[in-house]
């Protein structure tokens, strides 16, 4: 199991319901990710959620240790434009590769 770090943007410009789609990602990790929203916790892969294209918490990445990041960024993951049904299998597949990657395996 692994660990993730939500940071959400401020949401001024939604795109998308940034709540639910966090919701539909743990939904879909069940029993392979735990979910964390303290900004102070450790984690293995931090996923930033931001409602547009702008993507703020991208920016405003400030982790003393590099750790692997998932962006999703209105109907973007990484900066790949999606299709509303493609976002949250392409968030998790994102997730599984960073936590995969931190992990070692």
């Amino acid at each position: 199991m692994f660990k993730v770090r939500v940071r959400y943007c401020g949401g001024c410009n939604p795109e998308i319901d940034r709540s639910l789609t966090v919701k539909q990602l743990a939904q879909m990790l069940k029993g392979r990710a735990q979910w964390t929203y303290d900004q102070k916790a450790e984690a293995d892969v931090i996923l930033h959620v931001s409602g547009c294209a702008h993507a703020c918490p991208d920016e405003e990445n400030s982790s003393p240790v590099p750790q692997p990041v998932v962006s999703i960024q209105g109907l973007r993951v990484n900066r790949r434009s999606l299709t509303p049904e493609e976002l949250v299998p392409a968030a998790a597949e994102k997730l599984l590769q960073a936590a995969k990657e931190t992990q070692g395996a």
